[in-house]
C-alpha cells in the first residue's frame, strides 16, 4: 500500500506515477515488469519510488486493488437499472457494461484480467474469486425464480459464464478484428448467450 509520502504528493504527480505503473504491469507479467522502465517514464528517481511503495509487489497489489475498485464502481453506477426479471436479458446488459469498461479503461481491464497468480498474496485470489461469487449468486437466484434449470450445477454454470465473460473482449477482437460498434457487440453477446441458453447438442 502507498506510504504517506506518496499520499502527500499532489494529485497530478500521483496520477502520473500510477498511470505509468498501470501501463507497465498491464503489458508485462509481474516478473517482466521493470521498475527501471517505470521510473524513467514517470521521470522520478528510483529511490523516490521506494519511498512511495515498500517494493515492487506492494505497488503491484495496490494497482490491482484500485483497478478492481474502479471497475466495481463503474458497474455499480451503470447497472442500477439492469433488470433480471429475464436472466439472459439482464446478463446481456451486464456483459455490455463490462465491454464498455474495457473500452473506456483498456489498461485497467488488462491488468485485472491478467492478475498474476505467481504473486503470493491472498488479495489476488480474493479479487479473482469475487466475480465468481457474484455470478454464482445471480445463478442461484435465477434458479429459485425458475428462470434457469435447477438440475444444472450452479458452480459449473458460474465457471462457464466467468470464463466466457473474462475472455469476451478477446472474442470480439477475433470476430471483428478490433473494429466493432455497439451493434456488433450486442450481436456477439446474443450469439454466445444463445449458445449457452440453447446448448450445443443437436
Amino acid at each position: 500500500m502507498p506510504t504517506q509520502t506518496f499520499l502527500n504528493l499532489n494529485y497530478e504527480k500521483q496520477e502520473t506515477i500510477l498511470f505509468v505503473a498501470i501501463e507497465e504491469f498491464a503489458n508485462n507479467t509481474f516478473n517482466e515488469a521493470s521498475m527501471n522502465r517505470l521510473v524513467k517514464k514517470a521521470k522520478i528517481p528510483k529511490g523516490s519510488l521506494y519511498q512511495y511503495f515498500k517494493d515492487k509487489k506492494d505497488l503491484y497489489l495496490y494497482l490491482i486493488e484500485i483497478s478492481t475498485k474502479k471497475k466495481i464502481e463503474f458497474l455499480e453506477e451503470q447497472a442500477i437499472d439492469v433488470n433480471f426479471d429475464d436472466f439472459f436479458k439482464g446478463f446481456s446488459s451486464l456483459m455490455y457494461l463490462g465491454v464498455q469498461f474495457s473500452i473506456k479503461h483498456p489498461q485497467l481491464s488488462k491488468l485485472i484480467k491478467h492478475a498474476d497468480q505467481s504473486v503470493e498474496d491472498e488479495s489476488i485470489r480474493l479479487m479473482q474469486s469475487a466475480n465468481h461469487r457474484f455470478l454464482l449468486q445471480l445463478i442461484e437466484d435465477a434458479q429459485k425464480r425458475k428462470q434457469l434449470d435447477s438440475r444444472n450445477d450452479a458452480e459449473t454454470i458460474a465457471f462457464i459464464l466467468n470464463t466466457m465473460t473474462t475472455n469476451f473482449s478477446m472474442y470480439l477482437n477475433q470476430r471483428y478484428s478490433s473494429d466493432y460498434d455497439k451493434e456488433d457487440i450486442l450481436e456477439a453477446i446474443d450469439s454466445v448467450l444463445q449458445a449457452i441458453q440453447n446448448g450445443i447438442a443437436k
